[in-house]
């Protein structure tokens, strides 16, 4: 059986986040939306799961990824960050 899986990814994003410390931080992403389909290349029977994870707002500059840069990222750089924040 051969399966074709096909990934969509949208986030939803604050313009602007102010943390404790001051500090500000542009385009914050909050929500993190994702489906995967899975088709069976036979059958052409398919099956979609779908989720959503809140992500936790910057504390730091160490490790924030700010969303136009993560816009610039080849799409499967970008797949793999984007799943790596909502595991």
């Amino acid at each position: 059986m051969t399966m074709t899986t096909e990934w969509n990814l949208s986030a939803e994003a604050l313009a602007e986040y102010t943390a404790e410390d001051g500090t500000v931080f542009q385009q914050v992403l909050e929500t993190v939306h994702w489906r995967v389909t899975a088709t069976d290349d036979a059958t052409g029977e398919s099956t979609t799961i779908y989720g959503s994870q809140g992500i936790p707002k910057p504390t730091t500059q160490e490790g924030y990824i700010d969303l136009s840069v993560l816009l610039e990222m080849p799409d499967e750089e970008k797949r793999q960050t984007v799943l790596g924040w909502a595991s």
